[in-house]
């Protein structure tokens, strides 16, 4: 029993087993559904249409071309496939993700074992698998996917340089731009291919070899996040990221400061003991005069800040943002937990980390009944317009309620729906029904009320 309970494989497998109650839900949970309603209505309009990867579509800009400024959309297209193949359905990103996160977390265990040893490894992957990693490691997302790539192509290019065989460079180039490409700031993890550089034991023929490959692995991310997003976002003008200048995100996070502590104190590892354990590893680190981790820390440490105040109070608002450097901060909590004494001290603190958050895991692995309503939206704008018809929400940022419609249209805010003017000038380009979610506590449409119940209004125009 010992032995199974002290096996990565063991709890790798188990999370995996566990993560898959409610794997069919749709995206209707309490954390970031309305990120999983976009991720799924990029790909269903794949689906629909072309799998067009230069031009990911949404359904949120009303008369206009519905083609986004957002992350490449390789994570959107494998369900899109799904969808042409099964018919569509809300979950069909969730066991992608699963699947592929848990195979990033076996790489991370890898890397960590061929530094560190097996003990370290394994406190470091059991940290991880019951961190933020869990939740949003089977949500309809691309962060975990993006990373788990990364961890993967890290993994390879590792052993390219251990084996000294360059095959190893064939999968680590694509999958780490795949990552980069899928969420940016995955590409923090990719620090140690680049410090690997300067080992003393490569010789010059294999740090060339390491820098080449690494600068193709990125040429494709820089080029779609530096030259081929802002394309799209000044030809289109539909964009998903809302970047800061350095210092508007220093202010932004300054004035979050509570949140934004409190995200790494508990929100990355969903454990205080845990992150206890992230401070005293680092000290060990310190004490040790571990130089290469230091070094990979810092150059990790300096990307992400730079991501944090690019994201501004976004970040400290947003908990899956702490994602990129969760696996540091899991490796630093397995160093510093390597001291207590193996057997029953370990498996305690074992117990206390799964404890410390199960409500948390629990409450995402099943669907919130406060949002079940939306899944009668589709229904209700059947009755009253086509699928090729425009129409509008009160959702103003959040795509979650017309990506329930499957329309396309408008996300209004209470401001513009309630002034004659923006919706006569909304109608003569298009508008047909106004659809309201009556949870957000909306002001009356001028325009007339057809139907009504406790969830919805609909509103269609007067001569109607």
């Amino acid at each position: 029993m010992a032995r199974i309970l002290f096996d990565i494989r063991f709890w790798l497998v188990l999370v995996l087993l566990i993560r898959t109650i409610g794997i069919t839900d749709p995206p209707i949970e309490a954390t970031h559904s309305w990120r999983q309603a976009f991720t799924n209505m990029v790909a269903r309009n794949m689906a629909e249409g072309q799998i067009d990867l230069l031009h990911p579509r949404t359904d949120l800009a009303g008369e206009r071309e519905n083609i986004v400024a957002s992350e490449f959309p390789i994570f959107n297209a494998i369900i899109a496939l799904c969808y042409r193949t099964f018919g569509t359905s809300h979950w069909y990103g969730r066991p992608i993700a699963l699947f592929v996160s848990t195979l990033g977390a076996w790489a991370f265990f890898s890397i960590v074992f061929k530094r560190y040893g097996k003990r370290v490894a394994f406190l470091s992957t059991f940290v991880l698998l019951w961190s933020s990693w869990f939740v949003y490691g089977r949500k309809s997302m691309p962060d975990t996917f993006s990373i788990a790539l990364v961890l993967i192509a890290l993994w390879a290019a590792d052993n390219a340089l251990r084996e000294r065989k360059v095959i190893w460079f064939l999968l680590a180039v694509p999958l780490a731009a795949l990552g980069g490409l899928s969420k940016i700031p995955a590409v923090v993890l990719l620090t140690p291919w680049v410090v690997a550089l300067f080992r003393p034991d490569l010789s010059m023929r294999w740090r060339f070899g390491a820098a080449i490959t690494f600068t193709l692995a990125m040429a494709p991310v820089l080029l779609w996040y530096f030259w081929w997003q802002p394309h799209l976002l000044e030809t289109y003008g539909n964009q998903l990221y809302f970047t800061r200048t350095l210092p508007e995100g220093l202010a932004g996070l300054w004035g979050l400061k509570g949140k934004l502590v409190e995200r790494f104190l508990f929100s990355a590892l969903l454990s205080h003991i845990a992150f206890g354990a992230v401070l005293y590893g680092l000290w060990r680190l310190i004490v040790g005069k571990d130089k290469a981790a230091l070094v990979n820390i810092a150059g990790i440490a300096l990307l992400f800040g730079y991501f944090m105040l690019k994201a501004g109070d976004v970040f400290a608002l947003h908990a899956y943002y702490m994602l990129p450097i969760v696996p540091l901060l899991s490796l630093l909590a397995g160093i510093g937990l390597e001291k207590i004494p193996a057997g029953p001290w370990t498996a305690g603190v074992m117990f206390l980390v799964v404890v410390e958050a199960a409500g948390i895991r629990w409450n995402d692995l099943t669907p919130s009944k406060e949002r079940a309503y939306l899944l009668r939206a589709s229904d209700m704008a059947d009755q009253f317009t086509k699928r090729g018809d425009l129409v509008a929400t009160n959702a103003d940022m959040d795509p979650r309620m017309m990506y329930f419609l499957d329309r396309h249209g408008w996300n209004l805010s209470n401001a513009q729906l309630t002034s004659p003017e923006q919706m006569d000038s909304l109608r003569q380009i298009g508008l047909k029904a106004v659809f309201i979610d009556r949870h957000s506590d909306p002001p009356p449409s001028p325009w007339t009320l057809a139907q009504e119940d406790e969830d919805f209004q609909v509103y269609l125009p007067a001569e109607r």
